[in-house]
């Protein structure tokens, strides 16, 4: 993967943009940039334009559909950042030209090479002896990310009017002369927020935003910015990615209702086994912490990776919650996952076992790097001999004990 980088204002030196929560925009162009910005409104992601990320190229747009063409800019762009990535294609169909425009709109007549006034007037030029001067825009627009490839499609009816209306947008010489149905101003004519509201890129870029907004996506992004402040501040620990990934594929493989996690911390795992609940369709994560700083700060990261309905933090010491808390006294569960206390974990599993369902698994971490404790040796040598559990312990990360309740 190659590296990200950021202009600074008041240096000429590039630095490493921190891997928080990040929506890339892909486009070149800054009216389009500028639009969808506005269009995107409140979502909980930093948004980036290629104008903060320096990287190098341009993806090559030759699909035969706006779809794919979409597709392979953010597609393009996420390979090169590894952020989620928005990008959007677009084109004019005007009846009378049949076809001329459509996919190659900007590479048409003057080409993409002119200025916004010289391919406007050439259009206009163009459009100057038709009679039927109906067009649509048409738009398509992709999200690309870790587990994430989506499209989102947008479409405006309206007439070509015979001069410019408005003075030019940069980038988006059309919105000048296109008057959107049951309007009798040209987009340029509107405020960028009631273009936004019925253009053609405004209702594909809405969708994607209120997928985002429902689907709690901003969690890899979040995720990504809890490594990289954990690593830096040495503050809080949290399980390691390749746990993480292996809890997400546990509940993407045993589609669990209910999930029970003991010891947030500050929500990493959580965000993980979250993303798996929400590609499942159904399920919820009861997470427990007991250390006030730490589920402060879940309680943030949660929030801002929007997936508070399929996550409840329950702020206490487990196991004792299970008792004290009403939305765990009688709660059966599908999967758990221990990464607290280590000394505590016999009395977790005694608390879980008559909880868990039948075929219900255990996942327990640190089990090769603090295996030779006293009492975390005594928690191994008990799962691993007990008549109604199947265990094994897998080599990822700090060392992961699996086990699945089989009577």
């Amino acid at each position: 993967m190659e590296f990200c980088f950021r202009k600074t204002a008041n240096s000429k030196a590039q630095n490493l943009v921190a891997r928080g929560p990040a929506l890339l925009i892909a486009t070149r162009n800054p009216g389009k940039a500028h639009e969808i910005k506005v269009i995107l409104g409140d979502i909980p992601y930093e948004i980036l334009s290629l104008d903060d990320v320096l990287v190098e190229g341009d993806a090559i747009e030759d699909g035969e559909t706006y779809e794919e063409n979409a597709l392979k800019k953010a597609e393009f762009f996420y390979k090169k950042t590894g952020l989620l990535t928005l990008a959007d294609d677009s084109g004019l169909e005007v009846d009378a030209l049949k076809g001329e425009l459509g996919l190659k709109t900007r590479r048409w007549g003057a080409g993409e090479k002119a200025t916004d006034q010289e391919w406007v007037e050439y259009f206009l030029e163009r459009m100057k002896s038709v009679s039927d001067r109906s067009a649509r825009f048409l738009c398509c627009a992709a999200l690309v990310g870790d587990g994430v490839r989506e499209v989102f499609f947008g479409e405006a009816d309206g007439v070509i009017t015979e001069q410019l209306e408005a003075p030019i947008w940069h980038g988006l010489p059309l919105s000048s002369c296109f008057k959107p149905e049951g309007f009798d101003r040209v987009y340029a004519a509107l405020t960028k927020e009631e273009k936004g509201e019925i253009s053609h890129r405004g209702k594909a870029v809405r969708k994607a935003a209120e997928w985002l907004r429902s689907r709690g996506d901003g969690a890899g992004n979040i995720m990504q910015k809890i490594e990289s402040e954990s690593g830096l501040q040495n503050k809080y620990w949290i399980c390691g990615k390749d746990t993480g990934r292996f809890l997400y594929e546990t509940v993407l493989r045993e589609k669990p209702k209910v999930v029970l996690e003991f010891g947030t911390s500050v929500g990493y795992s959580a965000l993980w086994i979250a993303k798996g609940l929400i590609e499942n369709g159904n399920g919820r994560l009861f997470t427990v912490e007991s250390h006030k700083e730490r589920g402060d700060l879940a309680a943030a990261n949660f929030a801002s990776a929007g997936v508070g309905e399929v996550v409840t933090l329950v702020r206490g010491h487990a196991p004792e919650v299970m008792m004290s808390e009403e939305c765990l006294k009688d709660q059966v569960v599908d999967m758990a996952f221990f990464d607290s206390t280590k000394y505590e974990h016999l009395s977790y599993f005694d608390a879980v076992y008559p909880r868990l369902k039948k075929n219900g698994v255990i996942v327990v971490d640190n089990i090769i790097s603090h295996g030779e404790g006293n009492m975390m040796r005594k928690f191994i040598d008990m799962v691993m001999s007990h008549h109604a559990m199947k265990s094994e312990i897998i080599n990822i990360g700090d060392g992961v004990l699996f086990t699945r309740k089989e009577i």
